[in-house]
């Protein structure tokens, strides 16, 4: 009875506090959807069907309810998931979902202890690695649940963990560094900031937000990440901290959130200074950043599976940045940057056919796709649940049309419920306005930057505004009155930069096109396109596909059409085609470009299939060497014949680089077969820079190859492993 009179008092206090103001109010409010129609919406309902109503509640569950979790981090998933099904609810308020979220919450509140500790450690590992990140992911999810279902005993275990968080860190003897309980020099443990403002905005209680200001100024510590004095200095995110993608994003959308309710003005230019770096320097076509999970050099963007291109999480948390800015700001380019990542990288990371997401998306390889327990399979269904909330809404005085999809929506303006409805394609839209009253306001729409043309007309009337602005119309609106949009689309042609020169890529709309081997059967090797200095277009039949006059190398040289498919619908493709073919293709190893594996696979941006000597990889020195000894690998993108194959020796470091000996030479000859030996590189001498060959007596049938052998030292290095069929 006493602790239950506690707890009633605690959450007494802590309703009777109203919600506090913010300092800095919304440039853009979203409206409330009843309908999303179109790709997005297709897309929405299979995410909920298929991955939220479906997914795996012990693997949520499992490391609160049996401490310690299976790894470190494994109790962000069920905050992840609630706040995608919160978000997914409040759009589709399917009771199927809702019994779901009551039922895992009510779980999820039992394992929280009489402190408020609701992680996964035991005690002796209390507040080390991601024991905070994960209380971060707890209050998230918990918050995000109290606002669809107003259950208090949410509320109250997430202020609960505010409680604790306040008494563990801080300034104050005995009180812990929350830099030091964390990874990445603190960024995982500090970017609590984001939901310790929400659980402010909740409660009123004022002790969050001077929390809050000091997980900022823990920035500054010793050791600690200087995230927004370096973003203010330089604002180059590859030199902020260690350049680790993710969670310096978070840790943005946390001070954002600050700013909101602070009106701190440094807040908000340092993470613009970030969005600013991160679109002009470190963003993909296809809307996502990061590779190897961290923030690279200028416009360095290397796209092969092994560049390991833009987490899931990242490409998640780059949206909410954005979402956050706009928000904020009502700035049409941050609304642009959202709809280049939800119709590209956002939904090219989902399988519609199930639901699954990918950990890691290439625009050069396959997509894989998985049903797991990760992190980024479990952000990946957050992306998809906020993009009702960018459609339509309110912008400053106007009415708002930010996105171009079949939708319907009610936008609340000054006294009036606006109702919005649009229906068409990105070609030809008509947006149909509602007041509940003939009225005069203002109706706002983002005009695309990937339209040629943009004409609009209305009653008779028809202006045509510039590419990218925000267009704004001011009237006596009345029921009935329809706005009807016409884009001119053009293929665009965008030139591959410094990390794909003399490629390119093709735009239409705001959809990435890409080269899908399952639509091109009849091309072995999709490097071995080239689509000529002036790449020639055509719609497809489908009117979803667009043909490119191409020459491809089978090794013979030919011309022919080939199909270009949305790079969302592609799975094993290539972005980036060239714009010629090399002077002799029939001499090119046909391991270019395909699937490339290791033992002990350590984070590098190098490649063994690139066609570059200079770059390389290195087997990991921290793991035990697996019983075969190290090895590294290439999977044929289809069965051949091999005749030579050619190990290239990577350079040579302090852990060492070379074989113990010669190494040996295997192949595979189906898919998950036996590994069987070819032989040994009998020249094998292990100096850095050098080829050592092995030439088959005749041709062998394989699908995969691999080199293999113990390490001199600790580490073995490859620059290129090549198979040639003559």
């Amino acid at each position: 009875m006493r602790i239950r009179m506690v707890f009633v008092l605690s959450l007494a206090s802590a309703a009777a506090q109203a919600q506090p103001a913010p300092k800095i109010q919304d440039q853009f409010t979203p409206a409330k959807l009843s309908r999303l129609g179109g790709l997005a919406g297709e897309r929405f309902d299979i995410n909920l069907d298929k991955r939220l109503l479906r997914v795996n509640q012990e693997g949520l569950l499992g490391g609160f309810e049996q401490r310690p979790g299976k790894q470190e981090w494994i109790g962000e998933h069920i905050g992840k998931f609630l706040d995608a099904a919160a978000n997914t609810y409040e759009h589709k308020p399917d009771p199927r979902l809702k019994s779901l979220m009551d039922r895992l919450t009510s779980r999820l509140l039992a394992t929280q202890l009489s402190d408020g500790y609701l992680g996964t450690y035991l005690p002796k590992d209390y507040w080390t690695s991601w024991d905070v990140w994960v209380h971060k992911y707890d209050l998230l999810g918990l918050i995000a649940y109290h606002r669809v279902s107003r259950d208090p005993k949410a509320l109250e275990a997430a202020r609960r963990v505010g409680e604790l968080l306040m008494r563990t860190f801080g300034e104050a003897s005995g009180q812990r560094s929350i830099i030091k309980a964390s990874t990445h020099v603190g960024m995982a443990a500090t970017s609590v900031l984001e939901p310790v403002v929400y659980l402010y905005r909740e409660t009123g209680d004022e002790r969050l937000l001077r929390f809050a200001a000091f997980l900022v100024k823990s920035w500054e510590e010793p050791g600690g990440p200087r995230i927004l004095t370096s973003l203010l200095e330089h604002g180059n995110v590859r030199k902020t901290a260690n350049n680790k993608a993710y969670e310096m994003m978070s840790c943005l959308v946390g001070l954002l959130e600050l700013h909101r309710y602070t009106g701190e003005p440094t807040y908000l230019k340092a993470a613009a200074a970030a969005w600013d770096d991160i679109r002009a320097r470190r963003r993909f076509v296809t809307g996502t950043t990061s590779n190897l999970e961290h923030f690279q050099e200028d416009h360095v963007l290397p796209a092969l599976e092994s560049s390991n291109v833009g987490e899931g999480c990242a490409t998640v948390t780059w949206m909410q940045l954005n979402w956050s800015l706009l928000r904020l700001t009502g700035e049409a380019k941050y609304a642009a940057e959202l709809e280049r990542s939800i119709y590209n990288h956002l939904l090219g990371a989902q399988n519609p056919s199930n639901g699954d997401f990918c950990y890691f998306t290439p625009l050069i390889g396959r997509k894989r796709a998985s049903p797991g327990i990760n992190c980024c399979v479990s952000s990946g269904p957050r992306g998809v649940s906020l993009i009702p909330q960018m459609v339509f809404g309110r912008r400053g005085d106007a009415a708002a049309v930010l996105i171009l999809t079949p939708a319907e929506g009610r936008v609340p303006l000054n006294g009036l419920d606006v109702t919005l409805r649009a229906e068409g394609t990105w070609q030809a839209m008509k947006i149909a306005v509602d007041p509940s009253r003939p009225a005069r306001f203002p109706l706002e729409l983002r005009v695309p930057e990937w339209a040629a043309r943009t004409r609009l007309r209305l009653n008779g009337r028809t202006w045509t505004p510039k590419p990218g602005e925000m267009f704004r119309l001011e009237r006596e609106w009345k029921p009935g009155d329809t706005l009807e949009v016409w884009n001119t689309l053009q293929p665009v042609i965008v030139d591959g930069g410094p990390s794909y020169p003399d490629s390119f890529a093709v735009q239409y709309g705001p959809q990435v096109y890409a080269l899908d081997r399952a639509s091109n059967p009849e091309v072995p090797y999709l490097h071995l396109v080239a689509g000529g200095a002036k790449p020639a277009l055509r719609r497809g039949a489908d009117e979803k596909t667009f043909l490119l006059k191409a020459e491809i190398a089978t090794p013979a040289r030919r011309r022919a059409e080939i199909k270009l498919t949305p790079f969302n619908e592609a799975t094993d493709m290539r972005v980036w085609i060239a714009r010629r073919l090399p002077a002799k293709p029939e001499a090119l190893p046909v391991t270019l470009y395909a699937r490339e594996g290791q033992s002990r696979n350590e984070n590098q941006l190098g490649s063994i299939v690139d066609g570059q000597p200079g770059t390389s990889r290195t087997t990991q020195g921290r793991g035990p060497v697996p019983a075969e000894g190290d090895f590294f690998s290439v999977e044929l993108p289809r069965p051949e014949k091999i005749a030579r194959i050619v190990f290239h020796q990577g350079p040579m470091t302090a852990r060492g680089g070379a074989f113990a000996g010669k190494p040996s030479v295997e192949y595979q000859a189906a898919p998950g077969a036996a590994w069987i030996s070819l032989g040994t590189l009998e020249t094998y001498a292990g100096k850095a820079g050098e080829a050592y060959e092995l030439r088959l007596p005749q041709p062998v049938p394989m699908s995969a190859l691999r080199v293999v052998g113990q390490p001199a030292a600790q580490v073995v290095s490859c620059a290129e492993l090549e198979a040639y069929t003559r």
